[in-house]
């Protein structure tokens, strides 16, 4: 196992800045933050990963880094059990992670994309409906939306009908529908709003609400809401609900009155960008779908309308309520509550929860989508121990559970290269040099192995190093039931040719979006200068990937996560790192 002096390189796939700490210093931060013993850190985040415990999502997950994560991931965009398109995620040059805002670049294809056969096959015909009870929510249904991102863990030169394309994140909890981007206020368009958006895209859009809404009305009248204050200023683009309906349902969102346009995902009008798309596909398929706002104020009145929908679409970004000065607890006990009353909300706490935790990648590694020697840790032992052992043996990428855009995760290599030739011949020691990326901002530092786990555990501190990061680590901490975990898998090198996210709507594929990171990064996220591809759902060149997910995959999906009884979400994407190697069809 590493040493605690062993130094780490990292890479957090928020925005891709790299770091350099200890296997120690990492190990504090991601379970005590910055301290005193976590070095000094450059991350945007404020590590405690394992902070509350399991039980309040306190998690790491560990798994093997997939040098191919900087092709790029493959993000498949579900309605439901289907595909509705693909997104080549590829990150910037340099960079590991292809979020928002780090330079990557995003292609976008159908459902159908050839290139992609190999995994959509996997994941739709083989894995898909063992999600769900694999995450522990068999009694849930898959989201009506949802991602899931693939990287590609096979080595190059694989052929692609052989490829191993392994789940990097599924993301259920409030995904945004990419063509509604220009409706989203931001510094330099305030008044945006939803006639912004171009035609091309608003009708691919409505594909994307129609199927919702076709899916949304095979699981399952308007409600009086004039008690509830009315956030937005106007319903500009909403059909009219329905004189005659088969259901009644409502979209719940939040107004984050303490920050600009009430928040990042919000139009001028003060609904989220894509709220009217979603909303109308309900309506069209003849249920009737109202907009609603949840004020923490009006928590119980809130919840008495709730109890008079037969469906709840909540979309609500994760932070939010608590930044509005609410409890996500009470909040989430709330929708548990409806569920009980046999009220269909999409997606559930639960779902949210499960899906959207990190070691959802470990409860998925045996699927066709996921990557075998993925670990988590939920405790600072566990964690120091299983990293210096994972990290010796191969270049690995660590995540933490509760970052968003990729801050607190790393992608990490051993700086002497000095790799054991099998799985725990050795340990790294704490000295040794650990060069890292973060995925946020494509950032490089370099910690020793000590300075890594400090930051990780206690985050800055006196033994951490210095960091660059912009996180804070602490990523364990309140342990696995506050969230704090961290997760680490295998490092797929292309990953810079770009991530795939899949959008789904329920088991339906609705669009694949292409998101390749800028020259020099890993990280597709926004922001860092990632490039965008969208493909159609049926994009040939992505059928492998597609079949795996949709005819392998889907239906084993949310019983992996323990999520057996949930229906799949409404709507869901899958972000998707091809894991072969170069060269494999």
């Amino acid at each position: 196992s590493c040493t605690d002096d062993e130094v780490l390189e990292l890479m957090e796939a928020n925005d891709n800045h790299a770091e350099t700490h200890t296997v120690a210093e990492l190990i504090e931060f991601c379970v005590y933050g910055r301290t005193g013993k976590s070095g000094t850190w450059t991350s945007k985040g404020v590590g405690k990963y394992l902070e509350g415990g399991k039980a309040a999502g306190g998690q790491l997950v560990d798994q093997r880094f997939c040098p191919r994560i900087v092709e790029g991931e493959l993000r498949y965009n579900c309605v439901g059990d289907s595909l509705v398109g693909i997104i080549h995620k590829k990150p910037a040059a340099g960079g590991i992670s292809a979020v928002g805002g780090t330079g990557s670049i995003y292609t976008f294809y159908g459902p159908d994309e050839v290139k992609f056969k190999n995994l959509t096959t996997n994941f739709l015909e083989r894995d898909i409906t063992d999600i769900m009870p694999s995450l522990g929510l068999a009694n849930e249904p898959i989201p009506l939306w949802w991602t899931t991102d693939f990287i590609l863990a096979s080595p190059v030169g694989t052929p692609s009908e052989q490829e191993k394309w392994i789940v990097g994140e599924f993301n259920c909890s409030c995904v945004g529908i990419s063509k509604c981007l220009p409706a989203f206020c931001k510094a330099d368009t305030p008044d945006a709003c939803y006639t912004d958006i171009p035609a091309d895209d608003l009708a691919e859009a409505d594909r994307y609400g129609s199927i919702m809404g076709k899916k949304a009305l095979g699981i399952l009248e308007p409600v009086d809401v004039s008690c509830l204050t009315k956030v937005a200023t106007d319903d500009l683009g909403l059909l009219p609900n329905p004189k005659s309906y088969t259901y009644k349902g409502a979209l719940a969102q939040i107004y984050v009155r303490c920050q600009p346009y009430g928040g990042s995902d919000k139009s001028s009008n003060g609904h989220r960008y894509d709220s009217i798309p979603f909303a109308n596909g309900m309506i069209s398929s003849g249920m009737s779908c109202q907009l609603i706002h949840y004020l923490p104020e009006e928590h119980d009145k809130f919840f008495k309308v709730c109890s008079k929908f037969d469906f709840i679409i909540v979309r609500c970004n994760p932070g939010q309520i608590k930044a509005d000065g609410g409890s996500q607890e009470k909040f989430d006990d709330g929708m548990r509550m409806m569920r009980k009353m046999g009220i269909q909300v999409w997606p559930s706490p639960d779902v949210m929860e499960f899906m959207g935790a990190k070691d959802a990648l470990c409860k998925v590694a045996n699927l066709n989508i996921g990557l075998p020697d993925t670990l988590a840790y939920y405790d600072e032992a566990s964690f120091a121990e299983g990293f210096k052992k994972t990290m010796a043996f191969q270049p690995r990428v660590i995540k933490q559970n509760r970052g968003s855009s990729g801050e607190g995760i790393w992608i990490i290599k051993l700086k002497a290269g000095n790799y054991c030739s099998s799985y725990g011949d050795r340990s790294c020691t704490n000295d040794e040099v650990l060069t890292l990326m973060e995925a946020n901002d494509n950032h490089a530092e370099e910690h020793t192995v000590a300075e890594f786990v400090e930051f990780c555990v206690s985050g800055r501190s006196a033994t951490s190093g210095t960091w660059t990061s912009k996180g804070v680590g602490k990523y364990l901490a309140g342990g696995k039931a506050a969230g704090g975990q961290l997760v680490d898998q295998r490092f797929c090198p292309r990953i810079v040719e770009g991530e795939l996210r899949y959008n789904c709507v329920g088991d339906s594929l609705v669009g694949i979006i292409h998101k390749k990171p800028a020259d020099g990064g890993i990280s597709a996220v926004g922001g860092t200068g990632s490039i965008y591809t969208f493909y159609g759902p049926e994009e040939p060149k992505f059928s492998n990937l597609t079949t795996n997910f949709l005819k392998r995959d889907i239906t084993l999906i949310m019983p992996a996560l323990g999520l057996a009884d949930e229906p799949i979400p409404l709507w869901w994407t899958t972000d998707f790192i091809l894991a072969s190697p170069v060269g494999t069809p």
